[in-house]
């Protein structure tokens, strides 16, 4: 059902977009939003003679994940040049611009092209989640697209195929089902899906799925294995892929990741490098080498830095390792393609010179985020930024957190987390000059431009010395709003008329929505139940409170399960969805009622500057990508909006990167 309901709802961006209404007529609204995409990517040839990586894209959007066709003619790639997510074709015979393959507003990647030049498989969110599609390979002609077909048709998320050198079968990794994961604490079985892939093969034709790669039932221990980015050898005998270790139970920390190799017929795994290191999306070349991505053993939520790792290859017995191209001018080389002839494309760090750049170095903007969305009744203008919660002033003016506390570059360098400037980061004016990791914009006034903002640990405990305070927006007059109380405070938001803030808090001993006064006076609870309720949000006329919950319809045994959750800043049960309630208390409901109990989490939910759409990040549709491939810690997933009303939810991005922490605004 939750399928359908995703496949439903995706559905309506392409009906609204075709009816006329009052979204065609007035000026879009902007929405502002945090995404953990890269600032730029490009595709590079790589050259053995010592000559720095040459480019073969040029673009401010995203290129990434080449393929070469058989006969080394066409390279397809990954871009996100129009604002979405496509695949594109380089002719590298004939020269010319990019030929579009795929325009389908849903996310296209991963492309692999048949040995007869004639298909061409890649994974596509389509009908709601990633699976993957295959259509005839004719560049130049569009209408091919119409011609996809969905191979997969699973509620799961299947990535990254490659075929067989005969092109019979299809090798492809996929995340494991809910009921395949053996854990004791429901908290833990979202991440472990997200993070979990194992090997499968297919008919070309999509009959016959097997799984060669992986056990069930999945039980979470140190050392357990993630398998993932299969490939074939030339023979199609084999299967290389790579296999992540964790040396820790928690999701994070101490990975690493070795080539493997198993018979097709799921016989005979046996390593094939292990280096201690990161060693990931193995392809074949033409001698056999195996040519991989190498880089450090740093924990996911680093890798975004995108700071180390180069191609390697490797004889199939394991011997001969070495460096591919030059010890490069860039800073990373990923995803590895190569072609008949042993020419090794893979993608990097684009150039970010026309971007303005933050303290730390990282441009604020994300060029290929930027784009125009069509609600029934109304048009919104995306635009994603390298900045955490940020939020529109009363000028033209944002405010915002300006490093990722997952880059680990605040912690290493301790850069002033929060900022004024305009959209583009132009006229930076420091706010709040402090080191510290939980400092972060939250909300602002829109009368007076006053900032709320909460200091002290993230993802705490509900009796973490936790903090609100507000700031003038040019940096002076700090108040601290909740030094009346030791627990965790967080994440305010202010009323239209800058007199209350609403906020949670964990002093009653669970975390609830409670409101104040805009001075800190008078705290009242405005929920109570033994789940968690956060990141509350109030409506413009001051009637209404949404925010997310971890309570369900569940019995009085379960419920007794989810306290002891819920107190280690975990929440419970199946995730989180949103809950709408009058600020009297005399009216709350679910906004989607159908979705209570079913896995997934919905999450910081923002009222629409006239209060009729909610605006949330929701993890519903699943990951893009392999955890591991993405470098990004989809934790929630893309953005969507649904009217207070009720009705279907309405997806705003669809990519494999993490875009959350979004504010609406005229």
């Amino acid at each position: 059902m939750l399928k359908y309901l995703l496949s439903l709802t995706f559905g309506i961006i392409l009906l609204t977009n075709s009816f006329p209404s009052l979204a065609q007529e007035k000026p879009p609204e902007k929405i502002i939003y945090t995404t953990l995409r890269p600032a730029n990517q490009d595709i590079y040839l790589l050259d053995n003679n010592g000559e720095k990586p040459s480019p073969l894209t040029d673009h401010l959007g995203l290129d990434y994940n080449p393929t070469f066709s058989p006969d080394g003619r066409w390279l397809v790639y990954t871009s996100e040049r129009n604002g979405n997510t496509d695949l594109y074709a380089l002719d590298l015979d004939n020269g010319g611009g990019p030929v579009r393959l795929t325009s389908n507003p849903a996310m296209d990647d991963a492309a692999d092209i048949s040995s007869d030049g004639e298909r061409i498989v890649f994974v596509s969110t389509r009908d709601g989640n990633a699976d993957i599609f295959m259509m005839p390979f004719t560049p130049g002609d569009l209408s091919s697209e119409n011609k996809a077909e969905n191979l997969t048709q699973s509620p799961l998320g299947e990535f990254r195929p490659a075929f067989s050198p005969d092109g019979s079968t299809i090798a492809y990794s996929s995340q494991l089902p809910f009921e395949d994961i053996n854990v004791k604490n429901p908290f833990f079985k979202g991440p472990i899906q997200n993070n979990v892939t194992h090997i499968f093969l297919m008919n070309a034709d999509g009959s016959n799925k097997r799984r060669i790669v992986g056990k069930t039932p999945f039980r979470l221990r140190a050392g357990h294995m993630i398998s993932g980015s299969p490939t074939w050898s030339n023979d199609g005998e084999s299967i290389y892929y790579h296999k992540v270790s964790m040396d820790s139970m928690s999701f994070g920390q101490n990975w690493s990741a070795d080539i493997w190799r198993i018979n097709a017929n799921g016989s005979g795994p046996e390593p094939v490098v292990s280096l201690d290191s990161m060693a990931l999306s193995p392809v074949v070349g033409p001698d056999d080498r195996i040519i991989f991505y190498r880089g450090p053993a740093l924990p996911p939520r680093e890798q975004v830095s995108y700071e180390h790792g180069k191609i390697y290859s490797v004889n199939p017995n394991g011997t001969n390792i070495h460096m591919e191209g030059a010890d490069s001018q860039i800073k990373a080389c990923l995803n590895p393609a190569v072609n008949f002839e042993g020419l090794i494309a893979c993608h990097g760090p684009g150039p970010t010179d026309a971007l303005k750049p933050k303290a730390d170095g990282n441009p604020l903007l994300r060029p290929s985020t930027h784009g125009t969305v069509k609600l029934p009744d109304r048009n919104v203008e995306l635009t994603g930024m390298h900045g955490y919660f940020p939020d529109f002033l009363p000028s033209d003016r944002i405010v915002y957190g300006e490093s990722l506390p997952q880059t680990g570059y605040i912690s290493k360098h301790g850069i002033p987390p929060i900022v004024t400037s305009h959209i583009d980061g132009t006229e930076r004016q420091v706010v709040l000059d402090t080191d510290s990791l939980g400092a972060w914009a939250t909300s602002t006034c829109k009368k007076d431009g006053r900032i709320a903002f909460n200091t002290g640990p993230s993802f705490a405990p509900v009796d973490a010395p936790v903090d609100i305070w507000t700031v003038d927006s040019d940096g002076t007059n700090f108040v601290n709003l909740t030094n009346d109380s030791t627990s965790n405070d967080a994440f305010p938001a202010w009323s239209s008329d800058c007199e209350h803030i609403i906020f949670r808090s964990g002093r009653d001993g669970n975390k609830e929505i409670y409101i104040m006064e805009d001075d800190g006076s008078n705290p009242r609870r405005l929920t109570e139940h033994p789940a968690t309720d956060t990141a509350p949000d109030i409506s413009p006329d001051g009637e209404w409170v949404v925010f997310a919950t971890g309570r369900e319809d569940l019995g009085a045994e379960d419920i007794d399960k989810l306290v002891p959750i819920s107190r280690q800043g975990r929440g419970g049960g199946a995730g989180f969805r949103l809950y709408i309630q009058s600020v009297d208390g005399t009216e709350g409901r679910f906004l989607e009622p159908d979705l209570v109990g079913v896995p997934g989490r919905d999450m910081h939910p923002r009222f629409s500057p006239d209060g009729k759409w909610i605006l949330f990040i929701s993890g519903r549709s699943g990951i893009g990508d392999e955890q591991m491939l993405s470098n990004a810690p989809q934790a929630y997933g893309e953005l969507w909006a649904i009217p207070i009303e009720g009705g279907d939810a309405v997806r705003l991005t669809n990519d494999k990167w993490e875009d959350g922490l979004a504010r609406w605004g005229y």
